[in-house]
């Protein structure tokens, strides 16, 4: 597809490293080579280094939370937006939108984008309302339960019309092309694999783990989950898996350097955390043909179709959960069925393929 070399910038100052400035960095990756692409960045983050090594200008500014109440950074700001003289700038950090979307509107960029993956509503005061009417031109959550979200205190903050949800995704020719080895986990005869993946923190939900485990092995015995991250819940977590009398049944194997030789070592994923905005490692799964196992929190149900790609639980139901972990054991063959379905799922609606082509449209 041809486009015009109209000039996008992608803007994030925070100088942290996640899920958002992953998304911007994979993103910006695959459109550099058909739309000219520039970034505003913190200089001391590896969001910064990785573009400058993967060719992209990259132009240096810090800012946080109150930064948006100094003038000189506004000054500062607009200055370099009039230089750079974007078609379209994209932010999708709190603080980049309340530092740059004045800048952005002074400086005549005709799209003013913000990306929203944080499932907290926007407060209804009057800054959030001049930015949000008066510059920014379209908001893009990354899933409908987050653009929902983002206007359930007050709904005429943003016209719905310019709500666009253009979902987390991967770029399934690069995964597919990734080498996976296979864990040495030592998988027994007949028995069923599940697998969690995350850090080990409260809101990711592995305390659910043990108690679960030992629910499911008054049905069962041919069953393991392995835990895969690092993280302040661990001593917890080990702590209570001896407790529930399931060091057999729950492997933790700590820091794992590939997602996709952990998923090749499973059968179904399990996601047991209190809140996701839209799991990328559920996608993953998805490509790899694995089903999934989740609390219906938040975005969850976007991505597990309940009995079409895997299976969605009452929130927090440790019972419920057993007896969905169980139906898998008890007909394996659901495993395979739902996995290549969930499959189909990612390539249709999850795939970079089809989200950049998405994105790329509010950019002209």
């Amino acid at each position: 597809m041809e486009f015009n070399k109209k000039l996008v910038c992608f803007i994030n100052t925070a100088g942290i490293w996640g899920g958002g400035e992953n998304w911007q960095y994979e993103t910006m990756l695959d459109l550099k080579d058909e739309i000219d692409l520039v970034s505003i960045s913190n200089p001391g983050g590896k969001l910064c280094m990785l573009l400058k090594d993967a060719g992209i200008r990259t132009y240096p500014f810090k800012s946080k939370n109150l930064s948006f109440l100094n003038p000189i950074k506004l000054l500062r700001a607009f200055i370099l937006l009039k230089r750079l003289n974007p078609h379209a700038v994209l932010f999708n950090t709190s603080n980049d939108f309340k530092m740059f979307t004045l800048p952005a509107k002074w400086a005549g960029i005709k799209y003013i984008l913000y990306r929203r993956d944080n499932g907290k509503p926007l407060r209804s005061h009057l800054l959030n309302k001049v930015l949000l009417r008066k510059g920014i031109t379209h908001l893009l959550p990354c899933s409908q339960f987050i653009g929902k979200a983002a206007l359930s205190n007050d709904v005429n903050l943003f016209p719905p019309s310019k709500i666009d949800t253009i979902y987390n995704s991967i770029n399934l020719k690069k995964w597919d092309s990734i080498d996976a080895t296979t864990l040495s986990v030592g998988r027994k005869a007949n028995e069923i694999i599940f697998g969690c993946i995350g850090r080990l923190s409260l809101e990711k939900g592995q305390l659910f783990l043990p108690p679960v485990a030992a629910k499911l092995k008054e049905k069962s015995h041919d069953f393991r989950i392995l835990v895969a991250g690092t993280g302040p819940l661990k001593s917890e977590l080990e702590s209570l898996i001896i407790e529930t009398n399931v060091e057999k049944h729950i492997q933790l194997l700590g820091f794992v350097d590939s997602n996709k030789s952990f998923l090749n070592s499973i059968d179904c994923l399990i996601i047991p955390s209190h809140w996701e905005g839209l799991s990328t490692v559920a996608i993953e799964a998805m490509a790899m043909h694995k089903p999934i196992i989740a609390f219906d929190v938040a975005s969850n149900s976007e991505v597990v179709q309940h009995g079409i790609t895997g299976l969605l639980a009452k929130p927090f139901d440790i019972e419920e959960v057993a007896s969905q972990m169980f139906r898998f054991i008890s007909s394996p063959a659901e495993l395979k069925v739902m996995g290549d379905r969930g499959r189909k799922l990612a390539e249709k609606t999850f795939s970079k393929e089809v989200t950049n082509k998405q994105l790329i449209k509010y950019f002209f």
